[in-house]
């Protein structure tokens, strides 16, 4: 039978005719979208009957966040799609300017400490690269997107939630999602920093160590408090289940859901190596409803401003229409149709407010979102790419030479 791409996939682990013996945990099998395993193995991991109240916000999430998503998840709201708000809440706790998000920052940080800082600064870095690229190989739309993210207080926008679906999740990350998921992560003394149980290279083929960690992991994933997350060869997986044999005669088994098939796999245990990590996580006893409550009413504050972005036009098209000098105030423009154009240019060190102009004497909220107009020497506006790529096509077609003059409705 054939089923849609964004259909839930789930196999109760127990009726799997591969594995013997019934599971402590029943996890359900979610299918991964693009490079997602590390976000459908989260969404496998954090499944428990005790937290079923957060997996009912992260639908509502995926609810308010539907403005944002362009391909088959749109308007639907199975455990596939959820990924899409995984990846939405990841973006705004690794965006220091998402005053908004503080609590959240607040809470990791006590969990995590100078770790999470450390994470955030990385997270920075690699997508301002990515923005330096993006502006090289002229793909201005992306250029536009994660420059409005990261100049703007983490504003996200359709092109950038779908590619950073795309980059492969680190092990930090998805500790972080866990935490905020009610389940702790349990650090090992393992050697190389992350926490994790593993085989040492030095290890590798000896069979009392082998034996060892078996021993170390069928007790814990016989303890229902308990979850598993296992990385290899650049890949997620949730593992449910150990099967040791009665007799010793057999090299036990690790049984776990992969998202890429969306089916059962298995290795022995003497076929790991150095490079294959088990991230241990227990069920913490922290009431996570007031969490949960301040997330979503954040995120429906946030939308608003990136939803009407997208009722417009799409951003590309906007920033390379108007004759603004930065990002900032071609956002500005958009998001205040009603205002001339001529006359309330930005100058070079001021700054203004999303929904309404601001005079010189009045004062900010707290809570408003600020966009600095101020100008630097990386900052290139779309007026110059337009004219360079006009001198390099004279003839070409595309819109990105065209004047454009969008009428724009409140």
């Amino acid at each position: 039978m054939r089923r849609d791409k964004c259909e839930l996939r789930s196999v109760v682990n127990s009726f799997m005719p591969e594995v013997t013996g019934k599971p402590t945990v029943e996890i359900p099998i979610i299918q991964q979208m693009f490079n997602t395993c590390g976000l459908a193995s989260i969404l496998m991991l954090s499944y428990d009957k005790s937290l079923l109240f957060i997996r009912r916000n992260l639908i509502k999430l995926l609810e308010i966040i539907q403005p944002l998503i362009k391909d088959e998840c749109k308007q639907k709201k199975n455990d596939i799609c959820l990924q899409y708000a995984l990846q939405y809440i990841l973006l705004k706790i690794q965006n220091r300017e998402c005053i908004r998000y503080r609590f959240l920052y607040n809470y990791l940080h006590g969990k995590f400490g100078y770790t999470f800082d450390d994470q955030v600064a990385v997270h920075t870095y690699l997508l301002g690269s990515k923005l330096s690229d993006f502006l090289n190989s002229q793909k201005f739309s992306y250029y536009d997107c994660y420059k409005l993210y990261l100049e703007n207080r983490g504003l996200i926008t359709p092109d950038l939630l779908q590619n950073e679906m795309l980059t492969m999740k680190t092990d930090l990350e998805l500790k972080f999602l866990m935490e905020i998921f009610g389940f702790s992560f349990i650090p090992y003394e393992s050697g190389d920093g992350t926490g994790a149980l593993y085989i040492p290279k030095k290890a590798v083929g000896k069979r009392k160590t082998y034996h060892k960690l078996a021993k170390k992991l069928i007790q814990i994933v016989k303890d229902p408090k308990y979850r598993i997350l296992y990385g290899f060869s650049n890949h997620w997986v949730a593992v449910f289940q150990i099967i040791e044999s009665e007799t010793n005669t057999e090299i036990p088994k690790i049984y776990y859901n992969d998202p890429m098939t969306a089916s059962v796999k298995s290795i022995k245990i003497d076929q790991l190596d150095n490079s294959h990590r088990f991230y241990i996580f227990k069920r913490n006893k922290l009431n996570l409803n007031k969490l949960w409550e301040n997330v979503l009413e954040t995120v429906e504050e946030d939308i608003k401003t990136e939803s009407h972005l997208q009722e417009m036009h799409a951003v590309e098209k906007v920033l390379a229409s108007r004759k603004e000098k930065d990002s900032a105030s071609a956002l500005f423009a958009v998001l205040n149709p009603s205002i001339n154009q001529e006359s309330s240019h930005i100058k070079d060190n001021s700054k203004k407010e999303f929904f309404s102009p601001v005079s010189q004497n009045s004062e900010k909220s707290q809570n408003s979102l600020e966009i600095m107009s101020e100008k630097d020497n990386e900052r290139i506006n779309h007026k110059e790419k337009k004219k360079n790529i006009s001198n390099n096509n004279e003839n070409s077609s595309e819109e990105w030479d065209i004047e454009i003059d969008f009428e724009f409705e409140d």
